[in-house]
């Protein structure tokens, strides 16, 4: 059978060998690989997200981005710092935390105003976003009343 011009099907001018057919089987082999793939690693990690909006106690911290305080559907990257571990959802949170660490590792207690490292004080989701406190009494202040803590910052 002849293609375009008069060649032979599957040949190129000069003589080279089509190669459209090796490459939609390669992109084929590899979109199935990458789908078991991508299954096999869901399944292993059966990490399940808090839905989105979330709000309560935060025990998981792999599931917040600590640059933008937000909850996430999936476990974020991790970044070590000054011998503890924050996480991050993308590389582009990575290069912000990496530039300016003491900025992203740092939050304020909303219920006492008091400094508190993200990688271990406790954390509260509430409409999706982190709080990160002092001590469990501050949290679960916050828990019964976050619109009290909340004055000027936009509503969930």
């Amino acid at each position: 059978m002849k293609g375009r011009c008069n060649e032979p099907r599957g040949q190129k001018r000069g003589g080279r060998r089509n190669t459209t057919m090796t490459q939609r089987s390669f992109t084929v082999w590899t979109i199935v690989a990458l789908g078991i793939l991508g299954t096999a690693l869901a399944r292993a990690g059966n990490v399940s997200a808090p839905p989105s909006g979330y709000t309560g106690k935060l025990d998981d911290r792999q599931m917040i981005c600590m640059t933008q305080d937000t909850v996430q559907a999936k476990p974020g990257l991790a970044e070590e710092y000054k011998g503890k571990r924050y996480y991050l959802c993308c590389e582009g949170c990575r290069a912000a935390f990496e530039a300016s660490p003491d900025r992203y590792a740092r939050a304020t207690d909303p219920v006492n105003g008091q400094q508190v490292d993200k990688a271990d004080a406790p954390v509260y989701a509430y409409g999706g976003r982190a709080y990160y406190f002092s001590s469990a009494e501050t949290q679960a202040a916050f828990a019964r009343e976050p619109g009290r803590y909340l004055k000027g910052s936009p509503a969930p």
